[in-house]
């Protein structure tokens, strides 16, 4: 599926160890449809394999037609609504008011041989391209209307991320650049930690009080309290920065830790 949103991209991600791969994605388009989003006909879908979705070798693809679109956005979790073995994977949706931004929702990718058998993140992607903008030449020096955008986005940015995590209750998300929320497993393993914006973690899952003291002496991090846990902010960090990179991989190792 084209896409009209330009990089670098800004991804919004969450993983629910609770709900399937469709009731995830289900979630997550019935509360962005509440807030003021709708479909614009426009989606794809993969061929789903025992239920999940295929491993990029054997992907076969779908177009979602506007009443698959219609019908993916109406019908009640977990009514299926396609044919059994197709799966949304990437739905493009418009913003009806005008604080929201224009937004592709998707599965995130997997980079292991495991992929049919891990569960998988939902992400809000949206385009950064006028706040990276601005955060590397300053706001001062952008023609008024790319400052709006870029501050719009910013704002779109937190207050988003914010309402996902106290709504729909995940057990982690992420918020970052040109980068897909990995499943735990992965999170865990991997050393790639650039680029994440910030982390949230449930009480559910992670020892918060314990992850929250250890954190307090860390470096260009901050810590804030949300209704269900705690979430990790990189601060002052700036798109392809190498800034916070030993934070985050701090995080992973606490994170490791302090798991329930």
């Amino acid at each position: 599926m084209p896409s009209f949103l330009q990089p670098p991209l800004v991804n919004l991600g969450i993983y629910c160890v609770t709900r399937t791969d469709l009731e995830s994605y289900q979630t997550v388009l019935h509360w962005l449809l509440e807030r003021g989003y709708e479909p614009t006909g426009d989606g794809l879908a993969f061929r789903a394999v025992n239920g999940r979705l295929p491993w990029f070798r054997s992907i076969e693809t779908h177009r979602l037609s506007e009443e698959d679109v219609h019908v993916l956005g109406e019908s009640s979790i977990p009514t299926y609504p396609l044919p059994a073995e197709w799966l949304p994977v990437s739905l493009r949706l418009r913003s009806t008011r005008e604080d929201n931004v224009d937004i592709d929702l998707e599965y995130a990718p997997i980079r292991s041989t495991q992929w049919e058998r891990l569960a998988h993140s939902v992400q809000i992607v949206a385009s950064g391209s006028d706040l990276n903008l601005m955060q590397n030449v300053g706001a001062q020096k952008l023609p008024n209307e790319e400052r709006s955008r870029a501050e719009r986005t910013d704002r779109w940015i937190t207050r988003t991320f914010r309402a996902l995590c106290d709504d729909l209750q995940p057990d982690y998300a992420g918020c970052m650049w040109e980068w897909s929320l990995p499943p735990p497993a992965e999170l865990m393993r991997s050393k790639d930690v650039r680029d994440f914006v910030g982390l949230y973690v449930a009480r559910s899952q992670f020892a918060v009080q314990e992850l929250q003291a250890k954190f307090a002496g860390l470096e260009k991090w901050a810590v804030h309290q949300f209704d269900h846990g705690l979430y990790f902010e990189s601060v002052g960090r700036l798109f392809g920065s190498a800034e916070g990179d030993s934070g985050m991989e701090h995080i992973r190792v606490l994170l490791q830790e302090n798991a329930k």
